[in-house]
């Protein structure tokens, strides 16, 4: 007689209570064999589909969880990409307008300087200037004010001769000063002054072409 254990023929999952050992009868080994073999083969069997139920469980759970975790990757880089281009953007927009701002500046700093050179080629050949340049405070002065004028020595040569435009204006006072340059002039009177320099009337030119530019670009962007 052959006496085998469960252990010792490998088959697992057996009840230990009621399979703690296996008994050949040597009357009917070959059919006792056969018998525990399909035994222990449908054990394995049980036990390997068991097993795969379990891998795809576990698969099933792992690729859920890793699933929810590489959307939120992904997620987490479709944001950080839309903020970088945003980001560029925004600054592909300031970078843009500070080049064209830029250019504007430039446009009029020559348009200016143009202006300039325009005003003081009709200054040479154009004495009366100097008076054009006065003449507006006749309405801006206070009535009776007297007024002294300082003036490149040409301009202030010239503006002397011009005694009836003085008289007119009540200029009481030229001052011939080799600062000052052609066509331009300060006048002073009791309380007020006027600054009447080809340079500040230039300036007062560049100033207004900048804001309505500016005022352009505000109503560009409000749209």
């Amino acid at each position: 007689m052959l006496k085998w254990s469960p252990k010792s023929l490998g088959v697992a999952g057996a009840d230990p209570e009621e399979l703690t050992s296996i008994v050949l009868d040597g009357n009917d080994l070959a059919a006792n064999t056969e018998f525990y073999t399909d035994f222990a083969e449908k054990q394995a069997a049980i036990e390997k589909e068991n097993l795969a139920i379990l891998r795809s469980e576990l698969r099933k759970e792992i690729s859920e969880t890793l699933a929810v975790e590489k959307e939120a990757e992904i997620s987490a880089y479709q944001q950080n990409q839309i903020d970088l281009y945003n980001t560029l953007a925004e600054q592909i927009r300031a970078s843009a307008k500070e080049n064209i701002s830029s250019l504007a500046n430039g446009a009029v700093e020559l348009a200016i300087a143009m202006a300039g050179q325009v005003m003081r080629r009709e200054i040479d050949v154009d004495k009366d200037t100097i008076l054009r340049a006065i003449q507006p405070l006749l309405f801006k002065a206070e009535t009776g004010a007297k007024l002294v004028v300082t003036a490149n020595p040409e301009d202030a040569a010239y503006l002397e001769s011009q005694t009836q435009f003085c008289e007119k204006m009540n200029i009481v006072k030229v001052i011939a000063d080799p600062r000052c340059e052609r066509g331009g002039c300060t006048v002073k009177a009791d309380t007020e002054e006027w600054d009447l320099t080809i340079e500040s009337k230039l300036t007062v030119l560049a100033d207004t072409v900048r804001l309505a530019m500016q005022s352009t670009e505000d109503i560009q962007e409000d749209n």
